[in-house]
């Protein structure tokens, strides 16, 4: 379907106070699903429906970039004749090049009342996952349990140390003011052989944490080469988390706003 957009608000609301004023109440009515599209994104909203106190609709954000997004519902809103509503749905954030969705709920009266209305699709943010390289200082093993530096605090939570296998697992709590990306399959940890042994959990997903968030790093490594001198349960052995955690800046991505237009040939099915 078509995409309309325009900048004249007085229009928008003349337009949509006529469809107000002049429709015979419903219990129940749908519309016409809409998408949106810009360099970065494309949104679509489906399953619109409006009652007497609530319109809803899921809104399906495709990340078209290789940043990622992250979705702040409750700075979008849809006008109406009677004013500005937005949702207070929880953030949402869309990996690169995948999808997401949020399910979007307005609470007003009457809201069975439109056959049109405006969605202002704003709070959509890209992040740049190639941010800043939050450093941390290398862990020992046994010999640290909590650091703290550069807005992250790091703690040893679970440990189990034998020389088949070690596991650790750090709880990570982020101060900051950005958003920050953990990657906890950029773990390594130095053996007294002088060589790096990456995270054996190689798909462990990367989380983004903001002000006040709290999430688990899992790493795990198998028996080592070299015999006793790397024994885990015997020798030192020295974490690094250098490239794991990266700080990044969400950068706002223009606002958008469509027009949306009951579906009157659903509507009067759907209320028979």
């Amino acid at each position: 379907m078509r995409i309309f957009y325009t900048s004249t608000a007085v229009l928008l609301l003349l337009f949509l106070q006529v469809s107000f004023t002049k429709s015979k109440s419903i219990e129940k009515v749908y519309f016409h699903d809409q998408v949106i599209e810009s360099e970065d994104f494309k949104a679509k909203l489906s399953d619109i429906v409006a009652t007497p106190a609530e319109l809803k609709f899921k809104l399906t954000i495709e990340n078209l970039s290789n940043n990622y997004l992250l979705f702040k519902p409750s700075e979008s809103s849809v006008k109406t004749v009677i004013g500005a509503i937005s949702p207070s749905e929880k953030q949402l954030i869309v990996d690169p090049n995948s999808k997401g969705f949020r399910v979007l709920n307005f609470k007003a009266a009457n809201l069975n009342e439109l056959r049109d209305f405006v969605f202002q699709l704003k709070g959509i943010y890209a992040m740049n996952p190639d941010g800043d390289n939050a450093k941390m200082s290398t862990v020992k093993l046994n010999a640290v349990n909590e650091i703290k530096e550069n807005g992250i605090k790091l703690t040893v939570a679970n440990l189990k140390k034998e020389s088949v296998e070690t596991q650790v697992k750090f709880k990570v709590t982020y101060d900051g003011s950005k958003a920050l990306l953990v990657s906890p399959s950029m773990v390594t940890v130095k053996m007294p052989d002088g060589n790096s042994y990456a995270n054996a959990l190689r798909k462990e997903k990367p989380s983004i944490l903001f002000k006040g968030d709290t999430d688990n790093v899992n790493c795990k490594w198998d028996r080592m080469p070299g015999g006793s001198a790397n024994d885990m349960q015997m020798v030192e052995m020295i974490v690094n988390f250098d490239q794991v955690f990266k700080e990044m800046t969400p950068v706002a991505i223009e606002e958008k706003e469509v027009i949306i237009a009951w579906n009157e040939t659903l509507t009067i099915e759907k209320n028979k």
